[in-house]
């Protein structure tokens, strides 16, 4: 047991709490809590000058004014006749596509009179469709949703760190050239190489989906027929394609429709962040979790399994959750395997009453093709070769999906995968000399390549090396020529979706610098000719799909897709023998004593190429709720074996000869002995990515993502965290409502559905009652059920809200300046609590108790019910924050606005004003979004139609756990309920934090879980109070 469980007294009432701090009530928590304000949050730092801090700041944490950044050269041109379709102060939308290694994300991009400024997802893309709430007898509308990269990818887009110059390292030329002259040469560069038929050389790229790309990759194979093209991705499938080639003869992907699934079982899988096509996913998987109400039918609520080692925002959500060993997955897959009747050896000893009820679950839901198993993608062949034979064993339809299925496989085409052999083959021959030229195409080897590799040794005794990546990288520094590739939103080209649907990218604004896509370079280098990426893409989809119309290219044009192009399902037969075959020469891994280390995908930041994004490093983990920094997440019985204290205390982590040293938190639920470090952090170019942690590719394997016989020492000094968890918070008041789902069919009143649901007389009012029973009346419910902790809400309103990003130094003391905070709770034993999480925006209460109290009436309620800032007025008295109960507001220490590149100004919607220093700030409820509906309704003379307003959060969120619009329940108003209201109108809706009368308009349905009666005992319906105020 933890050192730091719960007493016993204290064991029969749950207990909700952010931190290990809260949860032992350590008097560094008290004192904070005891402060107006967080420490420091009231004082201008000592320890760090004006300039260093503002260098943290803005697009991406840069300075017009700082040394080497130079502003782009500003035009204004008239027009001489004003497009027909650009209205001023009006924003267009255009459909393009997002890649991602093999993945490819519908988006939809707002244009600002030509500048993009905000990302969406696609609602007609397979990949980010979105599930919303039904409302009363009617569907919801279609939406796209998207990820928090997503969301953020267009902040790379201007970023000042992508110089328009190409870095040129031979010794006899100056070390920069004019950017267009070098692209201009690139042909004579290329045929100065005496590349001849390709023997010696080599092209290093990173994974694709790309029909464009693919026929110019075999031009090329075709010009260069001696070459060889090697594909590597720090995060890739890898081991998914060896798993299923192991069973079906032939590598295939696996898709999954998580939306038919009533069991499923997760092995280290995370459907929420860190696998591919985790957008649809989630959504789908939130079709399962849809509680109508208690008279909802059992076997139509979905279970989760999750076994794992690392908490992940999956084993958050799971009705049940086992405490493994990454190490251990393997074994346990064995366990399952064996128990189903496919022979598997390396089975281990686990809770025979869990193995027991998910091998009962699972044949129970595969009478109906309703069981799933899925595994996480830095899990070795073997555990993917016996999830492929389990799901198939589960599956009584045909293999040719005569019936649904959970899972059914797809043949890739047009798509290069990763293949850390090759990498490994590769390096090797660089290393002997055999290698005489490199051509690397996206990525950064340099930076990402297994630690135990050697990628800078060998690439230096390359004699001709050539780099085309986003921005400058550390890849850059060490080739002959360095070329800048454009970004996806300033470039034509294609992707396949992960189901295979024909996704078009299209570019919303010239390239900001004379940069080119990989397929005009790839043209340029094979044919030698500068060919349009337009007319390289055109040439593709003629072979693809035939001569295209005009008009059939402009409906793909507009939708972003080609409709009807997925794969079609091929043939998935198991072959014992084959198996049994590669389990005896790929067995399953068998755990070891000591400590152990498992690298993994950054839920920020993923495998580093989103480093230098300022919205995403300063977007607190998920689970750990860290900003800034990767970290050494251990277990809280591990951190009291090695002496660990408090935050930030440094740990070396050896693995084999190389170590790195970083702050280790207490994670509760993490996996004892084993320690969990994030990748993608600890670059040395980049002027954000540069100041945040270390670089974990250095401990990394080429073998396995986890490592054995590891080594993790304390050693002295601590490391300034910026960490969100204790920020905000409510001091054990009542906030998160759940309960099982059998609890919650049983409940015959609100408090024994969810209890501390006060019954409270609203009329109570300390200044009269205003009335809201005429026109519209703005209100907000969040599911709790639903949501999952993704993250994308907090990205997508700073995108909307032009939420500044203010550095790792002001975020420790508190002034993180998010409009919607995600709140991370756990639940019960330290060593393997339970976790969930709650968005919490401004509640825009009609009894606000910051209106009271702000002296110029700078923050007011209007006729709509919303509580609304007006800037001008605002004199920074704070004393609104100090009395919101929900700690929902934020101020502008500084204006972190000022001073931003000319570049990023680009970025910022113009509907929504730019706040300064010494102003208060909060959630609108996008009244942006709002007063647009309205000016539309008004000019069609009609009223605002239900779901025509839909806020930035709404509308990024996967699993629709976010429903907005007006609740007047005035029948001559609205003669039918709208959605928010149908939801609010569940027996599951609670206001938080209702006994002290502020009469939120947001509310919040209380989370289900469904649990296995058999597996554990029923838990008491549950709120968030402390164990002393029941």
């Amino acid at each position: 047991m933890s050192p730091l469980s719960p007493e016993k007294k204290n064991e029969s009432k749950p207990t909700y709490w952010r931190s290990l701090d809260e949860l032992v009530d350590a008097p560094e928590f008290r004192q904070q809590l005891e402060r107006e304000f967080h420490e420091g949050a009231s004082e201008t730092p000592d320890d760090v000058s004006r300039r260093q801090f503002i260098t943290v700041m803005g697009a991406s944490v840069a300075l017009a004014s700082f040394t080497g950044c130079r502003r782009p050269v500003e035009h204004i041109v008239p027009y001489v006749r004003q497009p027909e379709e650009v209205v001023p102060g009006r924003a267009l939308n255009y459909a393009s596509t997002m890649p991602l290694g093999e993945d490819a994300f519908g988006v939809l991009v707002r244009s600002n009179e030509g500048r993009p400024t905000k990302i969406e997802g696609n609602e007609n893309h397979p990949s980010t469709r979105a599930y919303d709430l039904p409302g009363q007898n009617k569907r919801p509308t279609p939406r796209g949703a998207a990820n928090s990269l997503m969301l953020a990818s267009v902040l790379d887009l201007y970023d000042p760190d992508r110089d328009p110059l190409v870095e040129i390292n031979e010794k006899d030329r100056p070390a920069h050239q004019p950017y267009g002259k070098e692209w201009d040469r690139l042909a004579e560069v290329i045929t100065g190489a005496n590349l001849g038929t390709g023997a010696g050389l080599a092209v290093l790229s990173e994974g694709f989906s790309s029909p464009t790309i693919e026929r110019l990759a075999k031009r090329f194979g075709e010009r260069f027929p001696d070459a060889r093209w090697v594909t590597y991705d720090a995060i890739s499938n890898e081991n998914v394609y060896k798993g299923t080639e192991a069973v079906f003869g032939r590598p295939l992907r696996p898709v999954y429709s998580f939306d038919r699934a009533s069991t499923v079982l997760a092995l280290d899988y995370d459907l929420v962040l860190g696998e591919s096509n985790n957008v649809r996913h989630a959504a789908d998987f939130a079709k399962g979790r849809h509680v109508k109400d208690k008279h909802e039918d059992e076997k139509s609520v979905s279970r989760l399994y999750a076994v794992e080692g690392i908490y992940t925002l999956t084993g958050g959500i799971a009705d049940h959750r086992l405490r493994v060993r990454s190490s251990q997955i393997g074994a346990f897959t064995a366990t399952i395997a064996n128990r189903l009747g496919i022979k598997a050896d390396g089975a281990g000893e686990f809770d025979s009453r869990f193995v027991d009820s998910v091998v009962a679950d699972l044949q129970t839901a595969a009478a109906q093709n309703r069981a799933l198993v899925v595994a996480g993608r830095r899990q070795p062949a073997a555990v993917h070769a016996l999830v492929a034979a389990i799901n198939e064993k589960l599956t009584t339809a045909d293999s040719l999906v005569s019936a649904p299925r959970t899972v059914h496989y797809v043949a890739v085409e047009d798509t290069r995968t990763s293949s850390t052999e090759d990498l490994t083959a590769l390096v090797a021959d660089m290393a002997s000399g055999d290698i005489k030229s490199l051509i690397i195409i996206g990525g950064d080897p340099v930076y990402n390549a297994p630690g135990d590799l050697d990628f800078i040794g060998a690439l230096q005794r390359v004699s001709f090396s050539m780099c085309l990546a986003d921005r400058f990288n550390e890849t850059a520094v060490h080739v002959n020529h360095f070329l800048q590739r454009s970004h996806y939103l300033e470039s034509w080209g294609d992707a396949r979706a992960y189901d295979g649907t024909l996704s078009l990218i299209q570019p919303l604004i010239e390239p900001l610098y004379k940069s080119r896509t990989t397929a005009e370079f790839l043209n340029i280098v094979s044919a030698g000719k500068d060919v349009s990426d337009y007319d390289l893409v055109r040439q593709t989809w003629n072979g693809l799909i035939g001569a295209i119309d005009e008009g059939a290219w402009r409906r793909i044009v507009h939708d972003g897709v080609h409709a009807g192009s997925a794969y079609k399902p091929v043939p998935a037969n198991l072959v014992t023998r084959r198996l049994e075959t590669f389990l005896a020469s790929n067995p399953v891994a068998q755990p070891k004593t000591g400590m152990e280390l498992t690298v993994t995908v950054s839920n920020s930041v993923y495998d580093g190429r989103y480093a230098n994004n300022g919205w995403l490093q300063e977007l607190p983990d998920p689970v750990t709720k860290v900003t800034w920094d990767n970290v050494a997440a251990i277990s809280p019985a591990t951190a009291h074996k090695l002496g660990i204290k408090r935050k930030g205390q440094k740990v070396r982590v050896t693995a084999g000869k190389h170590s790195i040293e970083l702050p280790a938190v207490q994670l509760p639920g993490q996996a004892d002995d084993e320690v969990t470090v994030e990748l993608g952090y600890g670059q040395n170019i980049g002027r954000v990515s540069q100041q945040a942690g270390r670089n974990a590719y250095a401990l990394r394997s080429s073998q396995s993502d986890t490592i054995s016989d590891v080594s993790v020492t304390l050693v002295e000094g601590t490391h300034l965290l910026a960490t969100t968890q204790d920020h905000q918070s409510m001091e054990g008041r009542p906030l998160f409502r759940e309960n099982t789902l059998v609890g919650y069919k049983k409940s015959t009143k609100n408090h024994e559905l969810l209890p501390a649901m006060h019954e409270m007389d609203e009329n109570l009012q300390l200044y009269g009652s205003h009335s809201y029973a005429s026109g519209y009346q703005w209100g907000m419910a969040i599911d709790l059920n639903l949501c999952n902790g993704c993250n994308a809400c907090t990205i997508a309103c700073q995108s909307e809200n032009n939420i500044p990003v203010v550095g790792k130094v002001q975020t420790e003391k508190g002034r993180e300046m998010s409009w919607i905070r995600i709140d991370r709770y756990f639940k019960g034993d330290p060593d393997n609590p339970q976790m969930m999480h709650q968005p919490v925006p401004c509640q825009h209460c009609e009894n606000a108790p910051c209106e009271q109290v702000c002296p110029v009436s700078a923050t007011v309620h209007d006729a709509q019910g919303l509580n609304v800032m007006v800037y001008n007025r605002c004199i920074g008295t704070r004393y609104c924050a100090n009395n919101c109960p929900y700690k929902v507001r934020r101020f502008n220490f500084f204006n972190f606005t000022k001073g931003k590149p000319e570049v990023h100004k680009m970025l910022q919607n113009p509907e929504v004003t730019v706040r300064s220093r010494g102003v208060m700030e909060k959630c609108s409820f996008c009244i942006q979004r709002i007063n647009h509906a309205k000016i539309d309704a008004k000019l069609e003379d009609r009223r605002v139609r239900d779901g025509e307003v839909v806020t930035a959060c709404q509308q990024a969120c996967p699993v629709g756990a976010i429903v907005f619009g007006d609740i007047n329940n005035d029948k001559e108003w609205n003669p039918t309920d709208t959605r928010v209201m149908h939801v609010k109108g569940s027996d599951r809706n609670y206001k938080m934090l209702q006994e002290l009368n502020t009469r939120p308009r947001t509310t919040y349905l209380g989370k289900i879980r469904n649990p296995n009666a058999t597996l554990a005992p029923a838990v008491a319906a549950s709120d968030s109070r402390s164990p002393e105020e029941h």
